[in-house]
């Protein structure tokens, strides 16, 4: 037969592997019996032969080819029985000796006997016959010797012979001649023992050897095997491959498979759960009735076949045996243990989140330092311009209504310098005593009201007044200023002169109230000319008429000079007092204190 038809036979493709080979030959040979099916026998295993050859890639499949009958192998000793068979029937009816173990077969002294019996018999008819002829008388015939009865020890030998001659039967004798003596949980000494078993001369023949194997795996499949079975299990899997291989049992393959899938610390609860129960395995296993049961709740399946019928609940038992000392520890290292991970975790975590937020921190201050940078660049620039405003007039008729920026600029120490610094205490000396009580520098009226109002004049004059275009609002003001009396606390004949001519010279434009007088103004300068002639006093006009100062002043006339005197601050001189040394170049930039 070809390859095809050996693979037909065995009810397989052409391209199947050695497991499935293995497993048809294995599930058609159960069908077959050797002694009474020679022929199919002999058929299969041919098959088996070259589909196995081919799988191993032993041979090659050649589709253009004749079909080729291969000769079977050469026989082990354990297949002379097929062979006798095969033999038997090619000779004739009358020739054929009973192999069953019926009747004896004739052996070499049961021939010489019968070789001697029957030359005697001849010469005793030769010496009948010549008595005969001379006596003439007949004599009677001698009665022939009754056949000989099967002798019952030889047909034990025979039927024993013919039960060796079986691959199974040997497989059976040899399985039930032995006496399993390993521990139920020792895979190692189960693993030995199977393999002293394997060296038994009645396995060398490959016949007797896959029926060994096939008649253990249904003993394991069984319960005769009890506790052991297992361990025997596992043995034979590391022996024979089952779970690569295939053996041609569903329920050993599952329970293979689900085996392997354990963890190592599952597998070994599984094979610890085989021994007899002990406070001490479960100690150090922690085989705790919890665990127990949700290791039953996880693989229930494995364990019912696994254990023997009541061996998990024996172990459950087995914890509540420990002391309570025992027990307490070992529950408060496990928690230390299941903590310790945590804790690892939750540090881990919380350095991360640490240094994410060290990260951001960092980050944030760079860019809030690039910022910053840019902003006090900025302010640099801005500050350089406007001392520049006041150095550009040697800080002489600085503009009252500015003194907030250049007091707010003076402070850097990277733009001012030691002459801005004078120059603006000079100005701000003066506008002290002009801002009054209850009014702070730079801010609410004074700064507000006050645009035209200049301090530290060139010409000497601790304040003055520069007249715009339009004198309604400027007069305004200065009528506003001059409600007040700290222009003459300052004690500056020459400036509180100048702002009474001043106002004098607005007495001949028009006033507020005059109609013709607000056209053209914004509402924001109406509002303001409003807030100045709030506190409109005609007793303080009709009095600064009778100042010598006035032109054409009334008679009584008022002396300027003891006006001053009398409001002058005591002990108080608007002019700095002369710097020691020489002053600093504008350029020149120091951060001292003048």
């Amino acid at each position: 037969m070809n390859l095809q038809e050996a693979f037909a036979q065995l009810g397989l493709p052409v391209d199947a592997d050695e497991r499935a080979v293995r497993r048809a030959y294995a599930r058609l040979l159960k069908d077959i019996d050797q002694l009474v099916q020679p022929q199919e026998f002999i058929a299969l295993r041919s098959a088996y032969e070259q589909a196995m050859a081919y799988a191993r890639g032993e041979v090659e499949l050649d589709v253009g080819s004749e079909p080729v009958e291969t000769q079977p192998s050469p026989p082990e000793p354990l297949q002379m029985l097929d062979q006798l068979e095969l033999a038997q029937s090619d000779e004739e009816p009358e020739a054929r000796q009973d192999i069953s173990g019926d009747t004896d077969s004739p052996s070499p002294e049961s021939e010489s006997e019968s070789e001697s019996e029957s030359e005697s018999e001849s010469e005793s008819e030769s010496e009948s016959e010549s008595e005969s002829e001379s006596e003439s008388e007949p004599e009677p015939e001698p009665e022939p010797e009754p056949e000989p009865e099967p002798h019952p020890e030889a047909e034990a030998e025979a039927e024993a012979e013919r039960l060796i001659t079986n691959p199974m039967a040997v497989a059976e004798q040899l399985l039930d001649a032995w006496h399993w003596q390993f521990a139920a949980e020792d895979m190692e000494a189960a693993k030995d023992e199977l393999q002293r078993l394997l060296a038994s001369p009645e396995l060398v023949s490959i016949e007797n050897r896959e029926a060994f194997v096939m008649a253990l795996a249904q003993r394991i499949a069984g319960k005769t095997l009890g506790v052991r079975r297992s361990a025997l299990l596992v043995a034979a899997d590391s022996l024979f491959a089952w779970q690569r291989n295939g053996v041609n049992n569903e329920v050993l393959e599952y329970i293979l498979d689900a085996f392997q899938t354990l963890k190592t610390r599952q597998r070994q609860v599984a094979i610890a759960l085989l021994g007899a129960p002990d406070p001490n395995v479960a100690q150090a296993l922690r085989l705790t009735p919890e665990n127990l049961e949700l290791f039953e709740q996880q693989w229930r399946h494995l364990l019912n076949w696994w254990l023997p019928e009541g061996q998990l609940q024996n172990w459950m038992s087995q914890w509540a045996r420990l002391s309570m000392h025992t027990r307490a520890a070992d529950g408060i290292r496990q928690l230390a243990k299941q903590w310790k991970p945590r804790a690892k975790a939750y540090l881990a975590r919380i350095a991360l989140v640490s240094a994410i937020v060290v990260s951001w921190l960092l980050f944030f201050n760079w860019l809030a330092g690039c910022s910053q940078s840019a902003q006090q660049a900025k302010s640099d620039r801005e500050c350089a311009q406007t001392l520049a405003i006041g150095r550009a007039t040697a800080w002489q008729a600085v503009p009252a209504n500015d003194l907030w920026k250049f007091s707010s600029c003076i402070t850097n120490p990277r733009v001012a310098t030691k002459v801005d610094k004078r120059g603006l205490e000079q100005a701000m000396r003066i506008a002290r005593v002009l801002t009054g009580v209850g009014h702070q520098l730079g801010g609410g009226s004074f700064s507000s009201r006050l645009t035209h109002l200049y301090l530290n004049m060139p010409d000497g004059r601790a304040f003055g007044f520069v007249r715009p275009e339009s004198p309604v609002r400027y007069c305004a003001e200065l009528r506003s200023f001059a409600l007040r009396n700290q222009w003459l606390q300052l004690g500056d004949l020459p400036s509180a002169k100048a702002f009474v001519q001043e106002l004098a010279w607005c007495t001949t434009q028009k006033s507020p109230h005059d109609r013709d007088g607000t056209q053209g103004l914004r509402q924001l300068d109406r509002s303001a000319i409003y807030d100045l002639e709030r506190d409109y006093s005609t007793v303080f006009w009709n009095l600064l008429r009778h100042v010598d100062a006035w032109p054409d002043a009334k008679r009584p006339l008022l002396p300027l000079q003891q006006l001053v005197n009398e409001a002058k601050l005591p002990d108080y001189e608007w002019r700095l007092p002369p710097e020691l040394g020489q002053d600093q170049s504008p350029h020149t930039r120091n951060t001292a204190s003048p």
